[in-house]
């Protein structure tokens, strides 16, 4: 995977966990996980190496990998599945609840990005995910600004859909 903006950002590269035919369809998800300060890193990346662990036995995993993007601080994730409900089953996995529980005051807002597409575009590029991702941040940002005042605007995880 090509890195994500520039040398300031640290790659795991794509680890291929099935190998599902080109002419499945997977459902990818992808995260922008942006910590509120430097304080945050050592936990991030201690949860980041268990949820690695924990990514290796998941049912339907096509495939992952992870970035750190070191200006800006936020760690950047992306998966690949061969069925949403194996991907739903790993969110609420043990190992990925504690992790939401753990980082939850140390991260800022999130931002997702879900899609679908052939298990022969696999791996996503990071460009790829980049685009989506700020798609999604961007998406937030206009809710936001047309929010009349006093109404709540989108959640604090905000999560894009394409396919």
């Amino acid at each position: 995977m090509a890195a994500l903006v520039s040398s300031s950002v640290i790659t795991l590269p794509w680890t291929l966990a099935g190998t599902p035919s080109g002419t499945v369809t997977v459902t990818v998800i992808a995260a922008r996980l942006p910590l509120r300060s430097a304080r945050s890193l050592p936990s991030t990346l201690a949860w980041t190496w268990r949820l690695r662990r924990a990514l290796r036995d998941a049912p339907g995993l096509a495939g992952y990998a992870f970035a750190f993007q070191i200006s800006g601080s936020a760690l950047w994730t992306v998966s690949a599945w061969t069925s949403r409900t194996d991907l739903t089953a790993f969110e609420h996995s043990d190992p990925h609840r504690a992790a939401k529980i753990d980082l939850q005051a140390r991260l800022r807002p999130a931002t997702f990005a879900v899609w679908s597409c052939p298990a022969a575009q696999l791996p996503v590029p990071w460009p790829e995910v980049r685009r989506r991702i700020l798609a999604g941040i961007r998406t937030r940002q206009s809710c936001r600004r047309d929010a009349p005042s006093g109404e709540a605007s989108l959640s604090a995880a905000t999560t894009t859909e394409e396919t």
